[in-house]
Parts: structure tokens; sequence; C-alpha cells
């Protein structure tokens, strides 16, 4: 080609060559000018799509006109070639510039700026690049940046260039979402230009792998070592922009690239006046995994600050400069104007003002006023950590407001002083240049409802909710458990209030499953689902698990569980649900692990509720025939929870196993005192006849029937004296365990008896379910097999879908009573399928006695971790 004329160009030299096209020196003969000349290379010429995405380059590079890319002069054919030809940029790319050694940060922020206002006017047009790298970056003698290569780039109205589920764009540089194949928008041309500014500012890429696929794995799972870490001197503002740009989800990553230009423009004029705050993080850093809090994780979305901290602080006056940093103290810092309009500058103090006052409304807050924190006191600094250190306060709330033509934004950070890094953001809050009270108002009370939270619970919303909703949140927590409708009532005022307030549907949906309400719950868990855009990364992993939980699917279940305490620890219920999910997978070791660490972790929670850690963990112990242990732990939760008569249960079981009788008699008197009102009161559904028929139960595998069979007849005697003459709709469940009472006291007839009432007067469905398998046993022991089998297919025919195989679960029990031993493992491997969870009756019920011994039930039951 060289030498050669093609139309009015005479090709001098070759310039390079990539993998669609090569590029030649030319010399434009009509005007008298060098150009550059780009041909389709050989090895593509025959590719499909090929010419079509050449020509396409062309066109959407020529209806781009900027400082900042590349210009198109023409495209042309001759001689059956197709050519482009574009300005010839005499300098080297932004590649080999890398190549070369670290640029100065003034000049990675220059030339970093440079390409993003280029971006910006690519995405006004409508079109995303898709393949922004260093090598599509040229970079002139005089530092101008251009922009090159538009073959991958995505115009306006134009279909998908590619299959589903493949990718365009060079891999190191890819988006989550190009990676995944997924249609793109400019969001994924910003995160690229976070790569590639990561790569300009530490000389290496933030995302890297032995081979392609091992690269996507790393952008899709990998959080990269901060750049304060690999290089001295970075300023915390560009730590936050690069941070920002490549954060994973596309919600909270820049939206627009003229909202990255004004920071990089900030930046820019920090660092030519010099108060720019500097990292002096030197150590380098091992890659985390997504979701892992990591040592840059601040970004939430962009812009108003909050504080993640649940400490008590109240106004204080001015002070001498502090040499310590008080994490119990915040300041606020003047709000910078970044509007261009000198006429607005008030508004940043009045921002400023707006937040501390805010703040010291909430108890015991501290707030160094915003007035002692700008010009007027501390030396007029701005910068985050001089103000911190001036101030004595360990975090630093500052911000600053923008104006983009008749609409007035603000955004700001909070900077954890002693770590020297931003720890929280907003998304900006905007609104008409002339009416600020609202955006303001706004701000205050996004940031008054973030102080509020418990120490770290800020970062798992999307948005820090408003204070007021937060407030109402407080008031209907005291409903739950008592009142659900009341507090459904006012879960709904604060979603309400705060649209983007996630946490108030997720309490709801758990209002409608504790009542029974599974297809109202499943509903609001779909709502959620379909909301997801508003959810942090923390909400959608506790969405997934709320949804696994409530379909029963306990090994996704207990999945999700395990990698919600990896990436969120110290979470209050996490590993009270993996003993939950781990006892229903019959993996009582696991359950053991959880609840304990949970009760470590958590002391005594109040109420029936927080005794269910101690009955769970005594539940897993006993399962693993840990007896003494499982003592151990039952006495904690009767020091924990004296007033529970269920604990007296669990010791009593325990001893019975370890063969102390007579301890156990003991106990199962002092439980007699809670229904004459000597030591507490019953709570819930849990009674002195629950303590009795827990002992009688334990007697009858762990000593012998006719102990057994004694211990009964006193629950019996106990629910005969509590229930006499009380009609079964007033106590339904009383009158339920009078029947469990006479079963296990062997009569039969009595408990049939009973149970055929409790069947016909069943307040719901899975009520009359419990009464169909107590009629069909006792049938079924009394010889009515015929009766008995119509039960048994009647409960093994249930399609409710909230059922979750308890009704299967029913019919194997009749079957075990029956003695189709087969069928009733069949039964019982159905209902485990189905999502049956209450593996550990696998050891106490009367009901699979008939089992015992059975090699396919016992391998069953058998603990399985």
């Amino acid at each position: 080609m060289i030498g050669k004329t093609i139309s009015h160009y005479r090709i001098i030299d070759k310039l390079g060559e990539g993998g669609m096209g090569v590029v030649y020196r030319a010399e434009d003969t009509a005007l008298d000018r060098h150009v550059a000349l780009k041909f389709l290379s050989p090895q593509a010429l025959g590719t499909e799509d090929a010419l079509d995405r050449f020509v396409r380059e062309a066109k959407t590079a020529a209806s781009l006109s900027h400082p900042n890319i590349c210009t198109i002069y023409e495209i042309g054919e001759a001689g059956g070639q197709t050519f482009i030809a574009m300005a010839l940029i005499e300098g080297e790319s932004l590649k080999d510039r890398i190549e070369r050694g670290p640029l100065k940060l003034s000049d990675a922020v220059d030339l970093a700026r440079q390409v993003s206002e280029g971006l910006s006017a690519a995405h006004k047009k409508g079109i995303v690049h898709r393949d922004l790298k260093p090598g599509n970056v040229m970079v002139t003698a005089e530092g101008r940046a251009k922009i090159m290569d538009f073959g991958l780039a995505k115009a306006p109205d134009q279909a998908r260039l590619t299959k589903t589920g493949t990718t365009t764009g060079t891999v190191a540089y890819m988006s989550p979402e190009q990676s995944r194949g997924e249609d793109v928008d400019e969001r994924t041309d910003i995160w690229s230009f976070g790569v590639m500014l990561y790569e300009i500012v530490t000389g290496r890429r933030p995302f890297v792998g032995d081979y392609e696929q091992a690269v996507v794995y790393s952008i899709m799972n990998d959080e990269p070592e901060p750049v304060t870490g690999l290089r001295t001197g970075v300023p915390m503002e560009l730590e936050r922009i690069i941070a920002k740009a490549i954060t994973k989800r596309v919600d909270e990553r820049y939206q627009h690239a003229d909202d990255l230009t004004a920071d990089l423009k900030s930046l820019q004029r920090e660092l030519d006046s010099g108060t720019t705050t500097v990292s002096i993080a030197t150590r380098a850093m091992p890659v985390r995994r997504a979701g892992v809090p990591a040592v840059w994780r601040w970004v939430i979305a962009a812009a108003v600050v909050v504080v993640a901290m649940g400490t008590a602080w109240k106004v204080t006056q001015r002070g001498a400069p502090a040499t310590t940093l008080d994490p119990d103290k915040v300041v606020v810092a003047m709000f910078e104007n970044r509007t261009g309009d000198e006429s607005l500058d008030r508004l940043g103090q009045r921002v400023a003002d707006a937040i501390g006052g805010g703040l010291a409304q909430v108890e015991g807050v501290e707030v160094v006023p915003a007035a002692m924190a700008t010009d007027g006191g501390y030396g007029g600094s701005r910068d985050p950590v001089s103000l911190a250190e001036a101030s004595g306060a360990g975090f630093v709330v500052s911000g600053a407001y923008y104006l983009t033509g008749d609409s007035l934004s603000f955004r700001a950070d909070l900077t954890d002083a002693q770590e020297r890094k931003v720890v929280a953001t907003v998304p900006s809050i905007g609104g008409p240049r002339g009416s600020p009270a609202a955006p303001i108002e706004e701000l205050r009370q996004r940031a008054v409802g973030a102080v509020s939270l418990r120490a770290g619970e800020v970062s798992r919303h999307l948005v820090p909710p408003k204070h007021e909703a937060l407030r109402i949140m407080r008031s209907a927590t005291r409903f739950f458990g008592n009142d659900y409708p009341a507090a459904i009532e006012l879960y709904e005022r604060a979603a309400e209030l705060d649209t983007l307030y996630m946490t108030p549907w997720f309490s709801i949906a758990g209002c409608y499953y504790n009542q029974s309400l599974y297809a109202k719950s499943d509903s609001v868990l779909s709502l959620l689902s379909g909301r997801r855009d508003r959810l942090s990364r923390f909400q959608e992993l506790w969405l997934d698990c709320e949804i696994a939980d409530q379909r029963h699917d306990f090994g996704e279940w207990l999945r999700l569980l395990r990698r919600r305490s990896k990436d969120y620890p110290g979470q209050g219920s996490v590993n009270y649900d993996i003993g939950r999910a781990a006892m229903a997978l019959n993996r009582p070791r696991e359950a053991a692990e959880a609840f304990k660490a949970h009760a470590e972790a958590r002391g005594h929670d109040s109420g029936l509720s927080g005794s269910f850690t101690y009955t769970g963990w005594a539940m897993a112990l006993h399962l693993l025939g840990e007896y003494e242990e499982e003592l151990e732990v039952a006495r904690r939760g009767r020091e924990a929870y004296p007033d529970l008569v269920w604990m007296l249960g669990i010791e009593a079981r325990a001893l019975v196993a370890l063969g102390r009788l007579e301890e156990m008699e003991a106990l199962v008197d002092e439980s007699l005192a809670f229904a004459r009102g000597e030591a507490g009161s019953e709570v819930g559904e849990m009674s002195p006849g629950d303590v009795i028929l827990s002992a009688a139960t334990a007697l009858r595998v762990h000593a012998g029937r006719e102990e057994s069979i004694e211990m009964a007849e006193r629950a019996v005697a106990w629910y005969t004296g509590r229930l006499e003459g009380t009609p079964i709709a007033d106590d339904w469940w009383g009158h339920l365990g009078r029947g469990a009472a006479f079963w296990r006291a062997e009569r039969w007839q009595d408990a049939l008896a009973l149970y055929s009432k409790l069947l016909d007067e069943s307040p719901g469905p899975r009520e009359e379910a419990l009464a169909k398998v107590c009629v069909g046993c006792m049938e079924a022991r009394l010889g009515n097999r015929d009766r008995a089998w119509e039960l048994l297919e009647e409960l093994r025919r249930c399609e409710d879908p909230y059922d979750h195989g308890y009704s299967q679960n029913y019919a194997a029990d009749i079957a075990a009573q029956l003695g189709e031993r087969e069928l009733a493992v069949e039964l019982f491997r159905e209902a485990l399928s189905r999502g049956y969870d209450m593996v550990f009756w696998f050891h106490v019920d009367m009901e699979q006695e008939p089992l015992y011994g059975y090699p396919p039930y016992e391998e069953l039951r058998r603990p399985k971790g």
C-alpha cells in the first residue's frame, strides 16, 4: 500500500494495525495536509458484518465534533476498498504513555477530564463508545486527549449488534453488565473510563487474570485495591471519583459524564491550588471479593452525607484545636459553591446550618457548628482532615452545590477523619434554582435519619432514610408481634413518607408471614423484587434470603445466609437464621455453632423470640447426643429467661437423657408454680403442660414406656384442670395439648374423641391438617384402617403452595401407624423435598415410633452435618 494513491490520498507509511483496521499516514493532495487513512484489516475482510461495522464507525464518529474526539473528514471507496479519512494525531496512545511510567497526578486528572468531556459530547448525541480503553485514546504532544475508534459504538435507535449472551469490547475494560452481554448505556463507558483512570494513576489494571474468563470473574466478584494503597499522595477525592465510576451497580455509578466532568474539574482546581487532601496510605492490600466490606466501600450513590453512627452527640461550643479525634463528634463544613455564580455563595452556609441544626435534634448528638468550621474558624480550611484535626471531630460533613441550567443540586460526603476516607454518600438532591428550601429540607431529613441509625447500618441502605420515616418505623416496631394490623399501618405510613426507604416493606412481609397470611407476604416480597433498583446490595441479599426462607428452599437459604454472614459480619439475626436453616437441613452441628454464636454476640434478646436461640441450640445438641452440653445450654437459657416456663421443659429433656430423673421430677413440680402465678405467667402457647409433655416424650425415648405413661397422666390431669368446661373454640390449641397428653398416656379412645372435635372445629387449614393427622393416627391405633387410609390420602393430595410438605409429613405419620414403613419413608422424603423443616421431631415423635430401627428411616434422620 505504501506509495499508492487512493482517491486523492497518497499513502506514505503504516502507522499501526488493530483487530479491525490498518491505519496509514497519507497526504491529502487536494488540501495539502497529512491525514490518517483507515482500511479494514485483511483478517477482517471476510468476517460477518465487518464492513457494516467499519462504515458505522465512520458515520458515528463523523456526527461528533469535539476537541477531544478525533475528527472524521470523509468515508470513501476506491479500487474496491472502503476507507475512512481522519485527522492525523501526532503523539502517542494513552496506553504507550502509561507504559512509559507514572503520570503526574495533575496531568492524569487533566487527561481524564478531557476524555470525560469527549464522552459527554458523544453521550449527548446518544452514542455509547463501548470500547473505551487507553489504546483508543491518543495524546498529542501538547497534552490534548483524543478519543478514537468508534467501531463498537452504539448509536441511538440502533439494534443490538451482537447476539444475546455475547459481548463486544475489550475484556479488561468491560463493565459487569457488558461482560454479561446485556444491553448497555452511557454508564458502561463511565465504568471503562474508571478502569482506565485507575490504570493511569496506578500503572496497573484494577481487574486482572491469567485468561479472559478469569478477568471477567474478577470484574464480577473482586473489589480492586484502593489507589491510595498503590501510590502515595493520591487525593482522597480522586479515590472517591474512581470508586464511584467503577462501582458494580449501575445505579450507584455516575449516571452522566457531565457529573464526572464536574468532579474532575473541581479536583483539578484543588490540585492547582494545592488544597487537596491526600492519603498517606501506602501499604498494599489483597484483592477482596464483591460484597466484603473494603477500605473504600463508601460509595452508596452520589451526593449528600450521612453519618452512620448510633452514638449520642450534642451541640458543643468551639474550643481549642484538639490533638486527638473524637469519634463521637462531627464537624459540618460550609458547602462549596461550584455553580460559578457568586450570588449563590450564601447557600453554602445555609445548607451547613440546616444539617447541623438537624443533627442537633438527635438526642445527645455533639456537633461542631458550621460557622466554626468555615472561614471564620479553624484557619478557614475546607479540607475535611484539616477541619477534623483542628476541631477534634472524628467525622466531617462537607459538600458542594452545582447549577445545571435552572436546576440547583447539592452533594455531600461524610469523611471518617481517622481512616481518612469518605464513608457515606447519598444521591444528589436538586430542585429549581429559585426554590432551594425543599431539597435542603430533604437533605437535612436524610442526614438526621442516618445519624439515628446504629453504627454501620447506613451503608445497608441505597439512600439513608428520612428521619421522620425512621421515627414512624421505630414506633411500628413496638407493635410487631403484638398488634400486627397496627404495625402494618405504621410501616405503610413510613414507606409512603419516604418512597426510597425499603425497610418498612420487609417488615410488612414479616407481619403477614407471622399471621400465616403467606400469599400476602409473598406478594410484598414480589413487590420488593420489582424494586431492586431501590435496594442496596445488602438489601438485595436480604430479600433473596427472605424469598428462600418463605419458599422453604433451605439449601438456597443456608447458602445465602452464609454469604450474608461473610459479607456483612456482625448482623443481629443472621447466625440465628443460619441455625434455623441448618436444623431444617438436618445439620445439627452447624446449627449448634450458629446458635451459640448468636447467643454470645447478642446476649439476652428480650421476650419469647430471644429464648428460641437457646431452644434451637439445645435441640441441636440433643440430636447430636451431647446431653451434658445440652443441659448446660438449657440452664443458661433458663437463667436468661426465668419467666418463660418452656425453658424448664428444655432442661427436663436433657436431664431425662442423662438419666437424672429425680432432678427432672423437681423441675416438673417447679413448672406447676407458673400456673399458680408464683413464678411468672404463661407466655404464648407454652405452659406447664408443655413441660410435662416434654418430659413424657423424653422418658419414652430415653427411659421407658411405663415411666412415660405415668408422666403423661400428670399432663392429662393438668390440662383437664385447666380446660374443664372450656369450649374447644375458645382454646383450640390448649385442647390439642390435652389430646397429646391422652396420646402419650396411650388413652387412644379419649384422644380420638377429642381430636375428632378438634377436626370439626378447626379454625384454619393448617389446624385442620394437624387435626387430621391426629385423628388418622388414632384410627390406625384402634384398627380402623379404612378411615386412617382415607385421611392419609386427603393429606397426601394437598397442593397448597404454602403447605411446604407439612401435609405429606402428616400422611407419613399415619402410614407409620398403619405399619406401612416403606410408604412412610417415601412420604417423608416427599415432605422434605417440598420444604418440611421439622427434622427434630424425627427423634422424639410417638407418631414415628413404629419406624425406629427401620434402616431407610434411620438413614433419613441421621444427622448430616
